[in-house]
């Protein structure tokens, strides 16, 4: 019997001759795999960079640049790149089952119907 004082419903503990844990497996809370909570981090993480993007829009519009970029990439070009990292990212989650891509299109298609009744100024 191992004599760690882990809880072990969320630890598989093994242990040595003398009762010292060798090997402990944390089973999540959230019972999320690795690769799930890996692909919810990535679609997290896009979803804050174009959140980031689209503050700077509303601060200096779509035209308006970073001063030091070189390149002078807008404001729109880096909302599309964002945007499309994170469809990419929405499309992981469908590929592997973490969401339904039925389900997914449904919920835009009733957005889309109803989001113009809220919106002032989309004709």
């Amino acid at each position: 019997m191992c004599k760690s004082t882990v809880d072990t419903s969320t630890f598989n503990c093994q242990c040595d001759k003398d009762g010292t844990p060798v090997d402990s497996l944390v089973i999540p809370f959230n019972r999320l795999t690795p690769a799930e909570a890996e692909r919810l981090a990535f679609v997290m993480e896009e979803m804050a960079e174009a959140q980031q993007i689209i503050g700077k829009i509303l601060r200096h519009g779509y035209q308006s640049y970073h001063p030091d970029d070189p390149e002078k990439t807008s404001n729109r070009a880096l909302l599309a790149k964002e945007l499309g990292h994170v469809y990419c990212g929405i499309q992981l989650l469908v590929e592997s089952h973490d969401i339904s891509g039925f389900i997914l299109e449904l919920c835009r298609s009733k957005k889309h119907k109803k989001v113009k009744r809220w919106m002032h100024h989309q004709g």
